[in-house]
This record gives structure tokens, sequence and C-alpha cells, in this order.
């Protein structure tokens, strides 16, 4: 029976089902905790960074001594609840892994399942695999480096994999909990070991209902490879679809996994191929034992023409078996040639500076269209007059205290140089704005904050939001993180809070970022440390509202106490409004405030995923006098719209929402960009643009809605959108309803 491709495409474009060259996967981690030879540090500590590596495997481990069913139970009984009771171990093992250059790691979910944990409820069940899910994708951020989070379905103890006593709609239902708590926890891709076909089959089975995530298929490598992959492998695919990736998880070393992917090949398999060794040779030695010297190439036992072969044949991801200390995975990445090294040498270029002070270019008087693209066109001034009322948004600045937006080209909202990306300032106004929220890294390295900001830039977006430590957690400030974007060629949003800062610190903070060429800020007050776990002391010296009046006197080049600065300090100045609030009448009176401060430029609302707030809001305000950015956060499941809807703060999602995401099942982010896309085709009469934010820490969804909006909102802004509800004509308001 041969393969025959999927019918069905099952993948989004945010994952690949395999890189093209082999890229370095991680030991499995539920086997590397079993192993540990120490126990870890007390639950909520922070990992020390090295992650716990065996020096022995554990029996029954791949790579190590030949285990029975029994023999595997003791770790799995151990092991399977460490992403609730010892979270630090868990993402220990995945941060050292990722440091040792594994662009994927699997969950700590090997045993997280009702036939290894019988007497543990299905909702604890779901919990650990959601925690997994979430451990994992922490380690991502502390490393700082791109890599993808593998949902782990491991193999049923042998008995129940050959048939047993376990009945196939039981096992599928095991397999629904494990994926519904993963998928919570926003895995990237599932990745499947199975020892027969009918648990392989059930777990694609489980995936597929649930999501279009790209799934990997491994059967359990025991014995010795087959000519080919036996006909009932073949039938269960047939039966349940076919994976959109297929492997083999093998005990041995290189030899033995080319003769398995062989087989894989020879039974007509031309897709993605994902294998895991237990030995970087084929001696009797496994790999954490230590690494033995290559074999003469005469021997099949993993000399340089085994990796040859394997490599011949064309793996996508290349990982360990059982337990691998971190030196092993990055000999692996050697032995396999691995794509996506490590950046090395100084940090990217960082922007040219330009001149504090931006009041003229000196090249002639700053018109209405002076800060135009086409300033110094003969024709620029008739163009600047046929700009929308959009454009004109803005309340004027004192004397001396910089260019309007727009004002002048001469470097306004941010250094110039060549390379440097344009001002924000610029563009609102002129065009559709879209800003994408990226949290700053966790740790001291960036490569996945910069490969995510180029991802967005590359898509169509306008400039990033970067977070000032948000949910009061700890991460690189805020003023770094937006020097770090616009070296990868975009323009940034900083975001700075009140809580962590008293004013002298705000001060230095804010002048230190505008000399460094950051210069559109977004005045907070900032979530209390409280609800973060970093047990600091909350400062406030002033409120978001004080924050503005500092930002007010640094334009006009002073301090808060009045003393003269030397120069303005120019920046485009942002202020948040809550449309969901639950006390609106508290919410609009400070926000009246804020715009009282005269210092706003635009506005950024948190996300919406209906018109009716952000229209009753307008209405209570007669409109807005300054741009205003909607913010929208796709959804990706019915979980994460329920999530969202109870457990955050200043964010509604109207119930039809909610149901239809509910009903979507595989499709919720498929769902969720088109409702996103929906509001947003809904309130541009009223908006200069969006900011959107990330889940999940997965920017290529966003991305893609970026390139979306970008296809069908690109063209001048509504004359409307300058104007509130109120100040529309009949006209405007009966074309809107209608």
């Amino acid at each position: 029976m041969p393969f025959a491709p999927d019918p069905a495409p099952r993948t989004l474009p945010a994952v690949s089902p395999g890189p093209a060259l082999p890229a370095l996967a991680d030991g499995d981690p539920s086997w590397a905790l079993a192993a540990r030879p120490v126990r870890p540090s007390p639950a909520g500590d922070s990992p020390s960074g090295g992650g716990p590596a065996p020096s022995q495997p554990c029996p029954g481990a791949p790579g190590g001594p030949r285990g029975t069913a029994r023999e595997e139970e003791e770790p799995a009984l151990g092991t399977a609840l460490l992403p609730l009771t010892e979270p630090a171990a868990v993402e220990g093992v995945h941060l050292a892994a990722i440091r040792a250059g594994a662009r994927l790691v699997r969950t700590a979910t090997r045993w997280a399942s009702p036939w290894w944990l019988p007497s543990t409820s299905p909702e604890r069940i779901e919990e650990i695999n959601l925690w997994a899910a979430k451990l994992a994708r922490s380690a991502r951020e502390l490393a700082g480096r791109p890599c993808l989070v593998a949902g782990l379905l491991g193999p049923l103890p042998a008995t129940a994999a050959a048939g047993g006593s376990t009945e196939p709609e039981a096992v599928l239902e095991g397999y629904r909990r494990q994926v519904a708590g993963l998928l919570a926890g926003g895995v990237d891709l599932f990745w499947v070991e199975a020892r027969h076909p009918l648990e392989a089959g059930l777990a694609l089975k489980a995936v597929r209902e649930a999501a279009r995530l790209p799934v990997g298929v491994l059967l359990v490598g025991e014995g010795e490879p087959p000519d080919a992959l036996p006909s009932p492998w073949l039938e269960a695919f047939h039966s349940a679809g076919w994976p959109d990736a297929l492997g083999v998880a093998t005990g041995g070393g290189p030899a033995r996994a080319a003769r398995w992917l062989a087989a894989v090949r020879r039974a007509g398999w031309s897709g993605p191929l994902w294998v895991t060794l237990g030995r970087l040779d084929d001696g009797p030695e496994p790999v954490a034992r230590g690494l033995a010297g290559p074999k003469p190439a005469t021997q099949d036992t993993g000399g340089w023409d085994a990796w040859d072969a394997l490599r011949l044949l064309g793996p996508g991801w290349v990982g360990g078996t059982g337990p691998w200390q971190p030196a092993d995975l990055e000999a692996l990445a050697g032995r396999i040639q691995a794509v996506h090294p490590e950046p090395e040498g100084p940090a990217p270029a960082l922007p040219v500076l330009g001149p504090l002070n931006r009041t003229g270019s000196g090249s002639g008087p700053a018109g209405p269209g002076a800060g135009h693209p086409d300033a110094g066109h003969p024709d620029a001034g008739k163009q600047a007059a046929s700009l929308p009322a959009a454009a004109h948004w803005g309340r004027s600045r004192p004397a001396g205290a910089g260019s309007l937006p727009g004002a002048t080209t001469s470097g306004a909202g941010g250094a110039t140089g060549p390379g440097s990306p344009a001002p924000l300032r610029e563009k609102l106004g002129r065009r559709f704005v879209i800003s994408v929220e990226l949290d700053p890294p966790r740790g001291p390295v960036a490569t996945k904050f910069l490969a995510d900001a180029r991802t967005v830039a590359a898509a169509g977006a306008d400039a990033v939001n970067v977070g000032d430590s948000p949910m009061a957690r700890p991460r690189m400030a805020a003023w770094a993180g937006a020097l770090l974007a616009r070296s990868a060629g975009i323009d940034a949003i900083m975001h700075c809070t009140t809580r962590d800062r008293n004013l002298m610190a705000l001060q230095a903070d804010l002048l230190a970022a505008h000399a460094l060429g950051v210069r559109n800020v977004l005045a907070l007050t900032g979530d209390h440390p409280r609800l973060g776990s970093s047990g600091a002391s909350p400062v406030y010296d002033v409120d978001s509202i004080g924050l503005l009046e500092v930002l007010a006197a640094l334009r006009r080049g002073e301090d808060p106490r009045g003393n003269a600065l030397g120069a303005p300090a120019d920046f485009t100045v942002a202020c948040a409004l809550s449309p969901s609030a639950d006390d609106l009448d508290q919410e609009l009176d400070r926000f009246r405030r804020k715009l009282a401060v005269g210092v706003v430029d635009f506005v950024m609302t948190q996300p919406l995923y209906e018109l009716e707030p952000l229209e009753r809001v307008l209405d209570r305000l007669g409109g807005c006098p300054v741009p205003l950015v909607m913010g929208v956060m796709p959804l990706h499941s019915g979980r994460h719209a329920h999530y969202l809807h109870h457990q955050v703060p200043g964010i509604s999602i109207p119930a039809r929402i909610r149901e239809a995401l509910d009903r979507a099942g595989e499709r919720g982010l498929e769902v969720g960009l088109q409702l996103a896309e929906e509001v947003v085709e809904a309130a541009r009469p009223y908006i200069a643009g969006v900011y959107v934010v990330i889940s999940y820490g997965k920017a290529e969804p966003v991305a893609e809605f970026v390139r979306r909006l970008r296809a069908w909102l690109d063209g001048p802004l509504p004359a409307a959108a300058a104007r509130g509800p109120a100040a529309r004509s009949p006209e405007e308001v009966r074309h809107h309803a209608g």
C-alpha cells in the first residue's frame, strides 16, 4: 500500500513540518529529568542555567541498558508530575538543550498520559501537559534564541501499545486530554512517538481533531530495521490520515538510524524525515557514558560513512532518543552539520544617532508638507494639501519643543542615517499604521527578539511596541529592546511605566532613550509588582498622567522642576485607553486628563474584539482629537478566548466570538485571524492604525496577519477617521450602519 499525500493541507504558514537540511532537536527531556544525578532546587527557584545532565542512563532508557515495560514505570511515575512539582528542573533541562544548539525542544510529557498515570484525573493530566508546554516556552524566552516547542505524545506502555486490554476509544480520549493541554500551553507543533500502528493512528487523529499544526510521527525503532516499513503502519496512516513528517526513534547510532530511515523511504514516503538517536556511534556504549572515537569507515558502527548515509537520506530534525548531555548535543550538531548556527561576533550595528534638537533642517521653512516623503518634489505642497484630514491630526506643541508630527523630514521621530527605519511620526495620519507588540527578552540573549522584529518588519509592520516588564515580570529594559528593534530595521514604540522608577530615574531613562534615537514613548502606570514574582517594591512617584507631564517638560527643554536642559527632547508620545474598562467613567475621566496635558500625539487601546466599545467611548468623548491606534490580538482557540475574557483585566471578548472559536476546533487560529480582520475592517473609519499583540511567543501568525492587512488596507485613510462618531455626517453614519 503506497504512501499518498494528505488531501487536506493541515499546516498554516507559521511552522514548517521540518527544515530542508538537518537541524538539531533536543534529547528526550522526560528521560533527562528521570536520569538526574541530583535533585533540583525547590519548585519556583530559577534554574541555574546548566540544567541537569545525567552521567548514567536510566534502566529502560533508549541508549541505555535494555529495560522492560515495568522498568520504564519507575521513571515514569517519578517524572511525569515534575512540570507541576518542580518547574525549575523542567525549565532547566530545556534551557540547557537550547543553549547547546537545539532549535526544537520537546515538552516533558513522555509519560504525562492516563496510561502511565492511571490514578490521575483527566483534568490533572491536562494541567500537567499545559504547564509542560509553558515551561518549554519559558525556557525559550530565557534563552532568547529561535526555537520551536513540540508537544510530545509519548508511546504507550508496551502491553497497551500491542492492543492489550486498552480500548481504542479510551486511548483516543487520553490523547485528546494531552493535546488539549499542550495546545493551551502554546506548542508550535506535535511530536508523536509510537510503538504500534494503532497508537500512532489514534494520536494523529487526536491532534487533527483539535489543531492545524504540523505533526511528526516517529516509530519506536526496536530490533533490527526491516527492509521496508511494515504494511500495518501504512494501513494505519491510510485510515487516520498522513502525518506531516515521518521518522524513527532508535536507541542506536547513525548506522541503525540510516537503515530505519531507508526502510521508510523504500515504503514510498517522500516527505520530511525526523529521527532521534540513542548514541553518537553504534558501539555498545551509550552516549551518556561519553563520546567514542570514530570507527573505521569499513565498519557499520558509526564511522563517517554512516553519518554521510544518514545525511544523504535527508532528515530534517535530528535529536536524541534518551537523556543527552548538552556537550553531546553539540557534538551531534557537528556530526550532522546542523543548520541554524548561532550568530557569532558583536551585536548588530546600531543606528546612526541624530541631533537632539530637531526644530528644522536649515533647508527652508517647514510648511504643511515638509515632512512628507516627497517634500523635496516641486509638487510636494499639492500632495500635502490633498492628504486626508487624518494626516493633520495632532496637538500643538510649545514653541521650541521640536517639530510637529510630519513637520520636518530631518530625523523626525528618531535617529536618521543609512539603514535607519522610517520614523513612525511621518506615517501617522498618512498611511494605515501597523505596530506589533514584542516583549523584550527575559535574559541577555536577544537573538529571537531580533529575528521576530525582522519577521514583522518584512511582513509590512511600521513599528514594534516594546513592553516595559509587562505583567510585572522582569525583562530587558524597554529602551534597550527598542534600540535593538531599530537596529533590525523597524521603528519602535518604547513602553515606559512609573511602577519601578522614581522621578529622577524616569527622567534619566527618557533622556538616555532619546540620545540613542528612541523617540516614540507610550506612557503607562504599569502592572503592580504583586502581579509578578519578582519580589520588587512599587515606586509610583507619579502615575501615567504625571509621566505625561514629565514628557511635556522634556519637550519644552526643561526637567520637571523647570530647569533648562539645553535642548528639547523631541518625543512622539502615546497614551493608553481601555474602551472595555470595568469602570468606564473613571477611565474616560483619566483619559481626558491625559489629553489635557497637551503632549499626546496618538492613543493606543487595549485589544478589542468588537466595534461597540470603541463607538461607545468615542460617542461619550465627542470624537478623539488625535490619531487612535486600536489593539488587536488574534485568538488561537476557544480556550485562548475564554482565558483572556475571564482572566485578563481590560479585555472583554463577546460570547459570540468565544462560541465561534469553540466551534472552530482545529481551525481555531484561522478563524481567529478572520475575526481579527473583521474587527479591523469595521473600525477603519475611526482608527489610524492597529497594534497587534503576539500570543504564545509566535511571531509568524502575526506576520501573516500583517501581510493580509497590508494587502487591502494600504492607501489613504478615510477622512472620517479624524473624527469621532458624533462628528460624522448622517450619510457616513448610515453607510457604516449598513
